[in-house]
């Protein structure tokens, strides 16, 4: 997903995000992987990690982390971008903005 502005179309934001398809066809990917939940939540854990070390090759270490038991989130703030990942043990997320 995506929002832009409308005056001079310039993107604001763009968000990706990955969780459990409650959509009960067979592009489920559940079904697909005959995962149990704690596949699942490494599944999404082990992106998160990618996505993660991703950033930090190319950008740095993140400007915040906040780690908690079952939850991580961190943040890269640059000049007027802001890059975001957040992982808990249903979803992922990853968020790229302006400011």
């Amino acid at each position: 997903m995506y929002y832009y502005a409308t005056k001079d179309k310039t993107i604001e934001l763009i968000e990706f995000e990955w969780k459990k398809n409650k959509n009960k066809n067979k592009n489920n990917i559940e079904d697909v992987i005959k995962s149990t939940e704690t596949k699942i939540e490494t599944l999404y854990k082990s992106k998160f990690n990618w996505i993660s070390n991703y950033l930090q090759n190319k950008i740095g270490k993140p400007t915040s982390s906040i780690s908690e038991k079952t939850s991580i989130e961190q943040k890269w703030i640059m000049d007027n971008l802001t890059i975001g990942i957040k992982y808990n043990k249903r979803d992922l997320e990853l968020r790229i903005y302006k400011k």
